[in-house]
């Protein structure tokens, strides 16, 4: 694929995706980029932005802007926007930034959003997906063995061809996921699709008290690891105060999800 190919089709898969959503009813909005704090999860590092007077991050996700904009409208919405993070560059996967959409279904949850998401991904692919769901083991003494049983077991064995649903994800590793009262799991998924995560969605976490848990957990995991902790997310903890309604939303990798459809080799532009 030449490059003018390949800015044909990008621009015709961002059209597609827009049209799929506006005909679900969702509302697309714009958030800012730059902000105080891009990040609450432990393992995610912000690219750092200063100037005369001041300093903020790029956000890594456009999340905690657009809750505060479900706390004010009550509607589902979603967005298309660049996304950085400070992450290794070597496995041709990762860039430090990239295109994301994400989006938010009120009164939704984690089942009602892995649906759209797989009728998303059937119309852009414009034939049928083979979709396949695996539980992941959830009591592990560690987080770490945790993430070492989904890189060393899991990953490994998924079928590149096949987009996989991968459920059951244990709640310390779920940071803004609302916990399942059946066991120790998270309402939360990814899919995984030609060796690459593509999206990850869960039901939202919408009271406080449940918010303050993760935030303090998260930062005391990067301070384990010798990170600076995040910056405290007044946006989000204005957004839940406010009233977040009960939502479901995913975070979903445009870039990945373009090279799945057309070939790997369509991930760098």
């Amino acid at each position: 694929m030449d490059r003018l190919e390949k800015l044909r089709k990008w621009a015709h898969f961002l059209k597609k995706t827009r049209a799929h959503l506006d005909s679900y009813g969702f509302i697309e909005v714009t958030t800012d980029h730059l902000v105080s704090a891009g990040a609450i999860e432990q393992s995610i590092d912000c690219l750092k932005v200063s100037w005369r007077n001041g300093a903020g991050e790029l956000h890594s996700s456009p999340e905690s802007a657009m809750k505060m904009l479900l706390a004010e409208t009550k509607q589902s919405i979603y967005q298309i926007c660049r996304c950085f993070r400070d992450d290794p560059t070597d496995t041709g996967i990762h860039r430090k930034e990239f295109s994301m959409l994400e989006f938010y279904r009120v009164s939704g949850n984690y089942a009602d959003t892995l649906n759209d998401t797989k009728e998303l991904f059937t119309a852009l692919a414009n034939r049928p997906l083979p979709f396949t769901e695996r539980k992941l083991r959830t009591c592990f003494d560690s987080d770490d063995l945790f993430f070492k049983y989904l890189i060393d077991e899991v990953e490994p064995s998924l079928d590149p061809t096949v987009p996989t649903v991968l459920t059951h994800f244990p709640a310390s590793v779920s940071a803004l996921a609302k916990a399942s009262r059946r066991d120790n799991s998270a309402e939360r998924f990814e899919i995984y699709w030609q060796g690459m995560e593509i999206a990850n969605g869960c039901s939202e976490i919408t009271d406080f008290s449940g918010l303050e848990e993760r935030l303090e957990n998260e930062n005391q995991k990067r301070t384990r690891e010798g990170k600076t902790p995040h910056p405290r997310p007044e946006t989000l903890i204005s957004a839940i105060t406010m009233g977040l309604p009960e939502c479901s939303g995913v975070a979903i990798g445009l870039d990945r999800l373009f090279a799945a459809l057309n070939g790997r080799s369509s991930l760098q532009f």
